[in-house]
Parts: C-alpha cells; sequence; structure tokens
C-alpha cells in the first residue's frame, strides 16, 4: 500500500511578516506572482579541501539564507516593502522582520528568523503587462518545524 507523501499544491501556502518599529502584528502576504511566490537560497554552509596529498577536510561555516519574495506588480503587500524600504531611508537604520511560511501541501512550517531587507525593487518592470516585483531578505536562519 501507497503511503501519502502530501501534496505538491502551493495555492494554499501563506507567509506572514513583522517588522519591529513598523508591523508589531504579522502581515498577511498576497497576491504573489504566477511563477514564483516565495523561496529560499541554497546555503554553503561549510568549506571542503583536498590537499595535494589526497587528504580531504571540512570545516562549519556560519550562513545568512537569503529569502526571495515575489509579488505581482499590483500586490497591496507590496505595500508592506515599501513601508519597511521608506523608514529605513527616512530613519537612516535597519529594521528587523521576522515571518512565518506555512505549506500545508508538506505540512511544514519555516521560521524567517531576523531578517533585513536587502534587495528592494522600487518599481515594476513596465512591459507589455506590468512585471512582479522580486524583494530579497537576509535571515539569521530559517528553521523549520512539521505540523
Amino acid at each position: 500500500m501507497a503511503v501519502s507523501l502530501g501534496s505538491i499544491t502551493s495555492a494554499n501556502a501563506t507567509l506572514t511578516f513583522s517588522v519591529a518599529g513598523l508591523f508589531s502584528s504579522p502581515q498577511q502576504i498576497y497576491q504573489f506572482a504566477v511563477e514564483d511566490a516565495y523561496d529560499s537560497e541554497v546555503v554553503e554552509n561549510g568549506e571542503i579541501v583536498k590537499g595535494v596529498d589526497n587528504y580531504i577536510a571540512a570545516g562549519w561555516l556560519p550562513t545568512m539564507p537569503k529569502f526571495n519574495v515575489t509579488l505581482q506588480a499590483n500586490s497591496p503587500s507590496n505595500d508592506i516593502f515599501d513601508q519597511w524600504f521608506q523608514t529605513e531611508q527616512q530613519q537612516l537604520t535597519k529594521l528587523i522582520g521576522q515571518g512565518v511560511a506555512t505549506i500545508p501541501g508538506t505540512r511544514t512550517q519555516y521560521f524567517i528568523l531576523n531578517a533585513y531587507l536587502f534587495s528592494f525593487m522600487h518599481v515594476p518592470p513596465v512591459k507589455k503587462t506590468l512585471q512582479p516585483r522580486k524583494h530579497v531578505l537576509i535571515c539569521d536562519d530559517i528553521s523549520y518545524s512539521p505540523f
């Protein structure tokens, strides 16, 4: 008998963010782009070397994962990132965010810890139709928990 491994449906995935000094309660992020919603980039958590005498050695390195959020050009959630960026520009400081990404299909929650806005897209690409805006966060950590 086959065991169900969950679903790969992403339509019911959710994302919330709070930003210290700006949004104290978690804000729902919605109206994601057609092909992309959110993801994390690959991290390298070590250095692996091999000497000329053919012995291998490895060392652990801390990571700073990048978390990408891609929204339709007309997504109201762009306002959250606009306000985050504008507040940092006005206050000449970095604000720290916390997020929760929930993916019911895999029964997993990801906790985006101590996130800083790193790349901000001011204007959506204007083509035949307005294209998505991508915002990139650099995090202290992304942890997960099954639910």
